[in-house]
């Protein structure tokens, strides 16, 4: 499918899990399917956004330097004729983000339940793909239908995809990223976003700094 310019949707709020939270939701998701645990993995550790995530192909993991290329969003478009549009990313540029090792490993077992139902797979098939047709995405508000019985079926807190990109950049500063990381893993084109949506969401993080000025100054 060719990139176009998709509409434009509202924001709404975000909220994130703690760390504890976190881990929890990640003992837990080992139960579920290949292809879920792989949308949930990709969403929390990497912050992509639920239509990146939509957008994403084959072709666009390299497992050799264990990175993701995010060169497309998927949205609703009520207009078209598969009521959905494979575009641009939201800022308009592409970016590269990383991934694990057990992350790679993990895509690779669902690439392989894939190949055993559609056969040979191109660069172009996506990652989470139509049932019948692995060359169209599927529909953007799935991920966010599954996790919203997941989270109700576990008596986890209720968040949402977009809940799980929060919750991944909230980690990532707690772990010692700094704004400037965060901004480029999230693919914020203008930093002010990331220091607007982040600012005071990383008392923990907040108080090791303190903590950390105190002991250089005895």
């Amino acid at each position: 499918m060719d990139k176009v310019d998709c509409p434009k949707l509202s924001k709404k709020r975000v909220d994130a899990l703690s760390t504890e939270q976190a881990k929890q939701f990640f003992s837990i998701i080992g139960e579920s399917p290949i292809d879920f645990r792989c949308m949930l993995n990709l969403l929390i550790t990497t912050g992509i956004r639920r239509g990146e995530l939509m957008g994403l192909q084959w072709g666009d993991i390299d497992g050799n330097k264990l990175e993701l290329h995010i060169t497309r969003n998927v949205t609703i478009d009520r207009n078209s004729p598969d009521k959905i549009c494979v575009g641009k990313t939201k800022t308009d540029e592409e970016r590269t983000v990383p991934i694990s090792q057990g992350l790679y490993a993990l895509l690779m077992t669902h690439k392989h339940e894939q190949q055993k139902k559609h056969g040979v797979l191109f660069p172009n098939a996506f990652i989470f793909c139509s049932a019948l047709d692995p060359y169209k995405p599927i529909y953007p508000t799935e991920p966010t239908r599954w996790q919203s019985k997941f989270v109700k079926r576990n008596n986890l807190p209720k968040v949402s995809p977009h809940d799980l990109r929060h919750t991944a950049a909230t980690l990532a500063l707690e772990s010692g990223a700094d704004l400037k990381q965060v901004q480029e893993l999230l693919g914020h084109k203008d930093p002010s976003t990331t220091m607007g949506f982040y600012t005071g969401v990383t008392e923990e993080a907040q108080r090791r700094t303190i903590e950390g000025i105190e002991s250089l100054i005895g």
